[in-house]
C-alpha cells in the first residue's frame, strides 16, 4: 500500500485547485470573477492567486466592455489595482476603476477614494 504524506484536506485542495485551474484556462469573464469571489469566501489564497494570474489586459478590456453584465465588486477591483501583475497596464487599471465608479457613482463615492489612494 502507498502511504500519502498529504492529509485528506491537502489532497482535496490540490485536486480541486488543479480542476479549477483547468476551468480558468477556458473560463469566461463571469466564471473567473465568480471563482475569485468563491475563493475569497472560503479564504483560499491559492485559488485567489490563480484567478488573478489569469487576468491580463485582454481580460480587463473584456470586463470593461461588458461591465453591466459582470458582477465586479470593490474587493475584486481593489485586488486588481494592487496587483503587481506586469501584464496589467496602469491605464487599464484606471479605466477599470473609472468604469466601476460610473456604474454606481452615488454608492461608490467613499470606496473610490480608497481605490485612488486618498
Amino acid at each position: 500500500a502507498v502511504v500519502s504524506t498529504q492529509s485528506t484536506g491537502e489532497w482535496l485542495l490540490e485536486l480541486t485547485l488543479k480542476k479549477l485551474n483547468d476551468l480558468l484556462v477556458e473560463a469566461d469573464i463571469q466564471t473567473l470573477i465568480e471563482m475569485y469571489q468563491f475563493a475569497v469566501s472560503i479564504f483560499c489564497k491559492s485559488l485567489k492567486q490563480r484567478c488573478l494570474d489569469n487576468i491580463d489586459t485582454t481580460v480587463i478590456d473584456r470586463i470593461i466592455e461588458n461591465f453591466d453584465k459582470t458582477l465586479v465588486d470593490y474587493n475584486f477591483v481593489r485586488k486588481l489595482c494592487l496587483s503587481e501583475n506586469s501584464d496589467l497596464l496602469e491605464y487599464k487599471k484606471f479605466e477599470l476603476v473609472r468604469k466601476w465608479y460610473e456604474f454606481d457613482p452615488e454608492g461608490r463615492k467613499a470606496p473610490i477614494n480608497q481605490l485612488m489612494g486618498n
